[in-house]
């Protein structure tokens, strides 16, 4: 016999279907570097029409959507793809040469470098250093960055980089789960904001 279900089910459901959601915003959270960053939900205006012009018209309409999850470059962060894809050619050179910066480089000082170590008692611990000078740059690549990440650095292309928004450099993207953060705050200049050795780190 068949009925309505006893009040003691439906108790028990609920919780479980609260602890299922919190567990897929847990997972979501971490696969874009919660501490300091969340992915966009792309918004209603999504799919805006995309205003390109010039020589690199052609390029920046077919590839405007090729970010991880799809979402539109010009319509979220207001930059055209061929604009974030120099920023990531321009990135991939100062770490290839990073003695031979350009003056229009998306280096700018000062930049944030997270890097990780373990205490005596296995704990983790998070430092931040401050990149205020070439030389410093120069130091941080050579140091700081293992093969991995330079492998990593070495083949970004546009459809690795998801958008996100930071808390404080603002709109931007990012390569893999947070290895770098390129700032769109102002639209018009691309700049690498952030870099997270912990990310492919040993």
């Amino acid at each position: 016999m068949t009925g309505a279900p006893a009040a003691g089910h439906m108790e028990w459901k609920e919780p479980i279907k609260r602890m299922k959601m919190t567990i897929l915003v847990i997972l979501a959270c971490a696969a874009v570097v919660c501490q300091s960053q969340s992915r966009f939900p792309f918004p209603a205006n999504d799919n805006c029409a995309v205003k390109a012009s010039g020589p690199t018209a052609a390029f920046d309409i077919e590839h405007d959507r090729d970010t991880v999850g799809g979402g539109s470059l010009f319509c979220t962060l207001g930059v055209t793809a061929s604009q974030a894809n120099r920023a990531i050619l321009d990135f991939k050179a100062a770490v290839g040469s990073p003695e031979k910066l350009s003056p229009n480089t998306v280096i700018k000082f000062p930049i944030e470098v997270v890097v990780y170590s373990t205490t005596r008692e296995g704990k983790r611990r998070d430092s931040t250093l401050i990149l205020r000078t070439r030389a410093e740059w120069v130091e941080s690549v050579r140091k700081k960055l293992n093969d991995r990440q330079r492998a990593a650095i070495e083949s970004a292309k546009l459809s690795d980089m998801m958008m996100v928004s930071s808390k404080g450099a603002g709109p931007g993207f990012i390569l893999g789960d947070g290895l770098v953060f390129f700032s769109t705050r102002n639209p018009h200049r691309i700049r690498v904001w952030h870099l997270n050795t912990e990310v492919l780190g040993d």
